[in-house]
């Protein structure tokens, strides 16, 4: 079904085949990528790509991580299987831009804008510093999804005419998790806003089950009430007069000093005024049924952006945002995508057409102008994305401490951080890098040490653990203690206050097993022995994350955080005093019986996709057969 205001002119990119836009933008990603191809992990912020990448426990709804990539980290620890997870990250990043220009170029020809606007548009998408910032700092889903967004979003913003197509949109969008979910639900609402026949029912039902992938599991762990640092602790950058021209070339992200780019400059007052200038001239060039809802989908991002920045509207996005299910939007600058596509279009076409009236002489000036203005935004990030992408070398002393903690046993990770600067990645701030290097099962400190106070788990045992550490920083004895939380090892990184923590290298009851000047680690040979701590101490086999199997069918204490779906046989477990699973005893079989509902939801949202993409294919060769080739109002 078609809107009578578009303009039936064949797409662009039917015409001309992807293989050039692919090759620009895999060149685009080995100069912005750079050295950060070479060996080595890469370690800046949220980005810990290391050779151990375990599977997540999340996909299965198990905590303590809050498993806000799921899909996404379960394929990304098959690819560290096959090639190593640094090097995975590392042709995932390639893949982001490439992907991100082929898309945007695509959906630019498909716009009908000329071949011209389609390369201009797709420069300005793949350059732009949002993409530059959360590739730099390791957000891996954000990068994905905006990179994907241009293939599915006119999908999306056309939710009632074919469900099974609006599924697949939302299915894509939803292997990069709630970041993805985010980016879907904003999309499908624009669209149902603006759609002149609506199904409503038909299209939030297809792009609700697009999202069960990702939802099921997160539901599962939101109920185990973990703790959540509120949107207070993440202000976007772009308050002030001139935030609207930071949203417009893709600045904004909360912690200035990461921004790629840099702080607001003239260049970014400058460019932002080219771009909404450009943006106006080419805003009624594009087709109707494409600007509409892409112009309300923008429109929803923007209020979240100025409700967050500005000190009025603040406590109420925050209260708002501390609501079950709305902790995905707490940072508003992750929906600039949503203005960044239309922007990148609306330029491109703006440029098109003032280049249309002008003299041969700055005919190419101003077709240029878009790109010009990209590179100038781009420039910071070419080579390493200012120094962030360059290669660490783990030392030794971690590979081999990851040996020995590799059969069993849980792993509390010293100093007490979430996130520090960690010296062999020349001081930058990482996110405990322990939690994928030694997983799957760390303690790790919840505090993420922002403005706002807050903690990030739903793991039992920290409370246990930080009533420990004054004593443990005095040399007072905690094996005993220790053992009772079910630790087994101790991993002490030497970085931050790490000198604090020496002094439990002389309690009696714990076993230096290495000493270097990059780590410690430490045995607790107590956790080995019987118990009892609340029962006696299990150790039972375990297959995968949530089955595992009890010899005699004991009962005890088993060193596994709390979570309340554990089972035994038919009898429910029960947490313990130190914030482990304690076992009733009865039947060898132990299990958590929220996967099973993860596990049929995982199967449902499988093979609804099969079922689309079967129906989508015939409901693509009927159309054909009946009115030829497609037009943009039937994409």
């Amino acid at each position: 079904m078609s809107d009578g205001s578009e303009r039936r002119v064949p797409p662009t990119t039917d015409r001309h085949p992807l293989a050039a836009p692919a090759l620009v933008g895999l060149v685009l990603g080995v100069l912005f990528v750079g050295p950060g191809l070479g060996p080595g992990a890469l370690l800046n912020l949220d980005l810990v790509a290391v050779e151990h990448l375990p599977a997540p426990r999340s996909f299965w709804g198990l905590g303590p991580e809050l498993g806000r990539a799921v899909p996404f980290n379960l394929a990304l620890s098959g690819g560290a299987r096959l090639v190593g997870g640094d090097t995975a990250v590392k042709i995932y990043f390639l893949a982001v831009f490439t992907t991100a220009f082929v898309a945007m170029y695509r959906m630019a020809g498909r716009l009908a804008l000329g071949s011209l606007a389609a390369w201009s548009a797709a420069a300005l998408y793949t350059m732009n510093p949002w993409l530059l910032t959360r590739v730099s700092v390791g957000h891996l889903t954000f990068a994905g999804a905006y990179a994907l967004l241009p293939i599915v979003q006119p999908r999306l913003l056309r939710p009632s005419s074919s469900g099974a197509r609006t599924f697949i949109a939302a299915a894509v969008l939803a292997t990069m998790g709630v970041y993805g979910g985010l980016i879907a639900g904003l999309s499908l609402a624009a669209g149902l806003i603006t759609e002149r026949r609506r199904r409503p029912l038909v299209a939030l039902g297809a792009g609700f089950a697009g999202q069960l992938v990702w939802f099921t599991p997160g539901l599962v762990l939101l109920l185990q009430s973990p703790d959540l640092v509120d949107a207070d602790a993440f202000p976007a950058g772009v308050g002030g007069w001139w935030g609207p021209f930071r949203i417009l070339v893709g600045h904004g992200f909360w912690q200035r000093v990461l921004q790629i780019g840099g702080e607001p400059s003239i260049s970014t007052l400058l460019i932002g005024s080219l771009f909404a200038v450009l943006s106006v001239a080419g805003w009624r060039v594009l087709p109707h049924g494409w600007r509409r809802p892409a112009l309300v989908g923008a429109a929803a991002a923007a209020v979240l952006l100025l409700a967050e920045s500005f000190p009025g509207l603040r406590s109420v996005y925050g209260d708002a945002t501390d609501l079950p299910g709305l902790g995905a939007i707490r940072t508003a600058h992750r929906v600039v995508p949503m203005i960044s596509i239309v922007v990148c279009v609306a330029v491109s076409a703006g440029a098109t057409r003032l280049a249309r009236g002008a003299a041969r002489p700055s005919r190419l000036a101003t077709l240029s102008l878009p790109v010009a203005a990209a590179l100038v935004l781009a420039v910071p990030g070419f080579w390493g994305l200012e120094g962030t992408l360059e290669p660490v070398e783990i030392p030794a002393s971690w590979d081999e401490a990851r040996e020995l903690t590799s059969d069993d046993g849980t792993v509390l990770v010293l100093p007490w951080h979430r996130y520090q600067n960690i010296s062999v990645a020349d001081d930058r701030r990482v996110l405990n890098p322990a939690i994928p290097f030694f997983g799957p099962d760390v303690v790790v400190s919840p505090d993420l040490e922002l403005a706002a106070p807050g903690r990030e788990t739903s793991d039992p045992r920290v409370d246990t653990i930080e009533s420990l550490l004054p004593g443990l920083r005095r040399g007072e004895p905690v094996a005993a203690q220790l053992a009772g939380a079910g630790i087994r090892w101790i991993v002490i990184f030497h970085d931050a206050d790490y000198e604090q923590y020496l002094p439990l290298l002389g309690d009696p009851g714990l076993e230096s097993r290495i000493v270097d000047r990059d780590i410690d680690l430490v045995e607790v040979p107590a956790s080995l022995s019987p118990g009892p701590v609340d029962g006696p101490r299990l150790v039972p086999d375990r297959p995968v994350a949530p089955l595992a199997r009890v010899d005699d069918g004991a009962g005890g204490t088993w060193a596994e955080p709390w979570a309340w779906g554990w089972m035994q046989g038919l009898r429910a477990a029960s947490e313990g005093s130190t914030g482990l699973v304690v076992l009733p005893g009865g039947s060898s079989v132990v299990w958590y019986w929220p996967a099973a509902l993860v596990a049929a939801s995982h199967a449902a949202w499988i093979g609804g996709l099969a079922w689309s993409v079967g129906r989508a294919r015939a409901g693509r060769k009927e159309l054909q057969t009946l009115s030829g080739p497609a037009t943009l109002g039937q994409l």
